[in-house]
C-alpha cells in the first residue's frame, strides 16, 4: 500500500521561496537556541545550586545525584515528546508542532523559575521540579527535529546542508547565552543568587520564547509537507510504518547521535559539578568555560556544514569528502614541527 502511495508522488521540485527559507532558517535558529538555553541553564543549576535549594536534607553527594536524576527526567521524556508531536506534525503540519513545542518548553522553564523551594513547601518542591523538567523535555524532544525538518523541506537542493546547520549553530548559541546568563547571575552576592538571582535566570527564557514565537507565527508550511498531504494523504500508523520500513536508517541516526550528545552533556553538566565539588574550582569558572566551548562549537558546526555543501555542489560524494579530510589531517600531522624535529634526532 505504501509503495503504491509513494509511486504517485511527484518528484519534480519547484524553486524554493527565498522569503520562506529565510523565515524557516530564523525559526530553526532561534527555536533551537531556546531549547539549548533551557537545558543549559537547568543543567548548570543542577550542578551548582539545585542540590541546596530542592534537596537540602540529604548529604551533598546524594543531593547532587538527586539533582542530576531530576535533570535526567528531561532526557527520558524527549523520545516520548518526539513520538507524540511527530504524529501531530504529520496531521496538522510542521508549523503547528514548532509553535506548540516552543510554548511548552518556554512555559516549563518559566515555571521552574517560579517554583517554591524545599524550605518553603517541603517535599512538594522537588516533585514540582521533576514535573516541570518532564514537560520541558517533552517539548525539546520535537523541537530540534521539527526545526530541521521544516528547514530542509523548505530549502532548495544544494543549500539544505548549510541551512540545516543553523539548527546546530542555534544549539551552540543557546549554550553561549545560558553561560552568559549564569556569569551575570554569579556576579550577585551569594545570598541574592540563592534567593532570587537564580529565578531571574529561568525567567529570562521568556524573552527568547517571545522572540521565537513572533517569528514562528509568520512561518509558512513547508511545500514538501503540503504536496505529500495532497498526493499521499494521511498515514494511519506512521510510527509503526517507520519501524517496519525505516528501521535501519532510524537506528543509524540514533546511534550517530548517542556519542556526540553523551560527551556534550557530560562536559556541560557533570564536569561542572566535578570541577566545583572535587577539584575545588571556583563556581564562576564553569560558565566561562561553557561560553568559550559554545563559541568554538558554533563556528565548527556552521563551517563544517558549509564545507560539506560546497563539496556537494562540486559533485563530490560524502565518502570522497571524508577521505580528503583524513588525507589532509595525515599530511599535516606528518609535517608538524615536532615530527620534523624528531626525524633529525639521532637514533
Amino acid at each position: 500500500m505504501s509503495e503504491q502511495r509513494s509511486s504517485t508522488v511527484d518528484t519534480t521540485e519547484t524553486p524554493a521561496d527565498r522569503k520562506a527559507v529565510r523565515r524557516a532558517a530564523w525559526a530553526g535558529l532561534i527555536g533551537t537556541t531556546l531549547e539549548q538555553y533551557d537545558f543549559v541553564i537547568y543543567g548548570t543549576a543542577s550542578a551548582l545550586i539545585f542540590s541546596k535549594l530542592f534537596f537540602p536534607n540529604i548529604s551533598p553527594v546524594a543531593g547532587i545525584l538527586a539533582s542530576f536524576s531530576a535533570y535526567a527526567v528531561g532526557f527520558a521524556a524527549r523520545p516520548l515528546g518526539g513520538l507524540i508531536f511527530s504524529r501531530f506534525g504529520d496531521r496538522l503540519g510542521r508549523k503547528w508542532v514548532l509553535v506548540a513545542t516552543l510554548l511548552l518548553m518556554g512555559g516549563s522553564t518559566l515555571a521552574i523559575g517560579l517554583l517554591p523551594t524545599y524550605s518553603q513547601v517541603g517535599l512538594l518542591a522537588p516533585i514540582l521540579l521533576v514535573a516541570c523538567r518532564f514537560f520541558q523535555g517533552m517539548g525539546a524532544g520535537a523541537e530540534q527535529a521539527g526545526g530541521a525538518t521544516l528547514l530542509t523541506e523548505t530549502a532548495g537542493r544544494g543549500k539544505r546542508g548549510a541551512l540545516a546547520s543553523l539548527v546546530m549553530t542555534g544549539a551552540a548559541l543557546g549554550t553561549a547565552l545560558g553561560a552568559v546568563a549564569w556569569i551575570l547571575a554569579q556576579a550577585l552576592p551569594e545570598d541574592a543568587l540563592m534567593s532570587w538571582g537564580w529565578r531571574l535566570v529561568f525567567g529570562s527564557s521568556l524573552l527568547v520564547t517571545i522572540a521565537a514565537l513572533v517569528i514562528r507565527r509568520k512561518l509558512n508550511e513547508s511545500p514538501v509537507f503540503q504536496e505529500l498531504k495532497e498526493q499521499v494523504g494521511e498515514t494511519k500508523a506512521p510510527i509503526a510504518e517507520t519501524f517496519r520500513e525505516g528501521r535501519r536508517p532510524l537506528l543509524l541516526a540514533f546511534f550517530l547521535n548517542v556519542g556526540s550528545n553523551a560527551q556534550s552533556y557530560t562536559y556541560q553538566v557533570f564536569m561542572a559539578s566535578y570541577l566545583v565539588s572535587t577539584v575545588g574550582v571556583d563556581k564562576s569558572f564553569v560558565p566561562k568555560v561553557l561560553l568559550l566551548g559554545a563559541i568554538c562549537g558554533g563556528i565548527a558546526a556552521f563551517g563544517f556544514a558549509l564545507c560539506r555543501t560546497c563539496w556537494a555542489a562540486r559533485g563530490s560524494t560524502p565518502r570522497s569528502w571524508v577521505r580528503w579530510c583524513c588525507c589532509r589531517c595525515r599530511r599535516s600531522s606528518r609535517s608538524t614541527p615536532a615530527r620534523r624535529w624528531r626525524s633529525r634526532w639521532p637514533s
